[in-house]
């Protein structure tokens, strides 16, 4: 949900664990997993530094990977940089 705001979304669609939170619990269940989520989103950025969405959405493009030939890069705003850490699982 964070990276999809990051990488510029004005919103963001996630009704799977809402549905699974109503077929496990009702109310309560949907309820949960909605704090989950948020929870799950406030972490996330603030581990990233950002206190609000239109900071995250801002300063989104430096924390995305982009793959260049065969190896990963980042963007610290001064242009791309090569990525030494473990590749991640989805680009």
């Amino acid at each position: 949900t964070s990276s999809r705001l990051a990488r510029g979304a004005d919103s963001v669609a996630c009704g799977r664990a809402y549905l699974y939170g109503l077929a496990a619990g009702g109310f309560e269940g949907v309820d949960k997993a909605l704090t989950l989520l948020s929870k799950d989103v406030h972490l996330a950025m603030g581990l990233l530094g950002c206190r609000t969405v239109a900071e995250l959405k801002a300063r989104g493009p430096e924390f995305m990977l982009h793959k260049q030939n065969s190896s990963f890069v980042y963007d610290n705003g001064t242009g791309l940089q090569p990525y030494f850490g473990a590749p991640p699982s989805k680009i």
